[in-house]
């Protein structure tokens, strides 16, 4: 999925004609996403690493100016850098968390984010016990074997969208669980319904 950021105008080789013009696009997306296209793969996706680690969400940015803006402009960007987004959880969530502990109910993460920011977030709210793990979006669509084990291994998911929500929310009844859910978005709707108590 691809954010874009802005349209606008720029003057053409510092001429300052307004009649002529071309467009600058902006373009700001997944790192894992952006990398396909860059030379330099594996240098980017170790600074990628590092920030996630360190629990930012990470955002890559790329420009072009080009003489209309549409679809056939998103190929062949310019890489501009990567971006480190600090989204902290919010006051009381870890205590939250821990209470629910002590009342026998299991806490999951559910996020969008990719998986080494998951992780990293997961571990400061200590959401990840001895032997769980991260379980992302895309070995949820493709039905991994073991999916059934590692669900309930997994003590937060990442690189979810709304569809993997809602099956997240129906592998665990599956399996027999009683399903709460919290969520604040509109992506968020399908699984608060499907959910026990949502």
């Amino acid at each position: 999925e691809e954010l874009y950021l802005r349209l606008f105008r720029e003057l053409n080789d510092s001429r300052f004609d307004s009649r002529e013009t071309s467009e600058v696009l902006a373009r700001l997306g997944a790192p894992a996403v952006a990398f396909r296209a860059y030379a330099h793969q594996r240098q980017l996706a170790g600074h990628n690493a590092r920030l996630a680690e360190a629990g930012l969400r990470v955002l890559a940015l790329a420009t072009a100016t080009v003489e209309r803006a549409d679809e056939s402009v998103l190929e062949g960007l310019t890489f501009v850098g990567l971006v480190g987004i600090m989204d902290p959880p919010a006051e009381g969530v870890r205590e939250t968390i821990a209470r629910f502990r002590e009342a026998g109910i299991r806490v999951v993460m559910i996020t969008g984010d990719q998986r080494e920011t998951a992780d990293a977030v997961a571990r400061e709210l200590d959401l990840l016990g001895p032997g769980e793990e991260v379980l992302d979006g895309r070995e949820l669509r493709e039905r991994a074997a073991g999916l059934g084990d590692r669900i309930r291994r997994a003590g937060a998911f990442s690189r979810v969208g709304p569809e993997d929500k809602l099956d997240i929310v129906e592998l665990y009844q599956d399996a027999g669980e009683i399903v709460a859910m919290l969520g604040d978005g509109v992506n968020d709707a399908a699984a608060l319904k499907k959910a026990d108590v949502g």
